[in-house]
């Protein structure tokens, strides 16, 4: 359990503290961005959840993953605020199930996602949400492209045995009868895909702050997140003074 730190968590807001998270699939981003927002009191906004959702409706729908005119059109009909539980993700005013976790948007969101008309009316929404605001923003383009400026870049891994050792511990929608090889050969494919998509492509953002959560409890990866807001946070504050001296 991290303590709150009172006065980090007042300077994250009184300066809009932006801090984008962004990694290969299963890294770890998730529960860092969740205990990095609750420690800091700000808004979360996981994106994976958003092509996940325009994934699971083109599924619902009946649309192939590879049309990308109809898929641009579904994306542009769905809603998307902050605004559950945590200042979280929204997804046509309900919040987020099970069922964008299942094998068959596994199979698809990669394809889905690889859809520039797609990605451009998300990124834009995604934009808009964070507009103004204390948020942790997790991805795998945030800080290359939805928030280019964010005040600070974490960039998550851990390596594909890992990942896929926790997929399986973690019995996800789809990993049922899976084994551990045939996990970590999922996993490195879906790196492939993310890694060599022409549109938005998974890369590192520079500057950004490498954490392996394959080497720390996940309570070490978010204090050590924590360290690197402090000095940003510290750093704009003594600015300000400086400024207003």
């Amino acid at each position: 359990m991290i303590s709150p730190d009172v006065a980090l968590r007042a300077a994250a807001h009184a300066l809009g503290i932006q801090v984008s998270i962004d990694g290969p699939a299963g890294s770890g981003k998730t529960t860092v961005g969740k205990g990095l927002s609750s420690a800091l009191g700000c808004a979360y906004l996981d994106t994976g959840l958003m092509y996940r959702a325009i994934t699971w409706l083109a599924i619902q729908q009946g649309l192939r993953p590879d049309d990308g005119p109809s898929l641009a059109a579904l994306t542009r009909s769905t809603t998307f605020a902050l605004g559950g539980q945590g200042n979280s993700l929204l997804i046509n005013g309900r919040p987020p199930d099970e069922q964008l976790r299942s094998r068959a948007v596994d199979a698809a969101v990669s394809i889905v996602s690889a859809h520039a008309a797609v990605r451009r009316e998300l990124v834009v929404r995604q934009r808009e949400m964070a507009l103004g605001r204390c948020i942790v923003m997790v991805g795998r383009d945030i800080g290359t492209v939805v928030l280019p400026d964010a005040d600070v870049k974490l960039w998550i891994v851990a390596s594909p045995a890992e990942r896929a050792r926790r997929r399986l511990a973690e019995h996800l929608p789809g990993t049922s009868g899976l084994s551990l090889a045939e996990a970590e050969r999922q996993i490195m494919e879906r790196d492939a895909q993310d890694t060599g998509r022409s549109v938005s492509p998974l890369k590192r953002p520079e500057p950004a702050i490498e954490i392996d959560t394959g080497l720390l409890t996940p309570e070490q990866c978010v204090e050590q997140a924590l360290d690197v807001v402090r000095d940003i946070a510290g750093h704009a504050v003594k600015g300000e003074e400086r400024n207003r001296g």
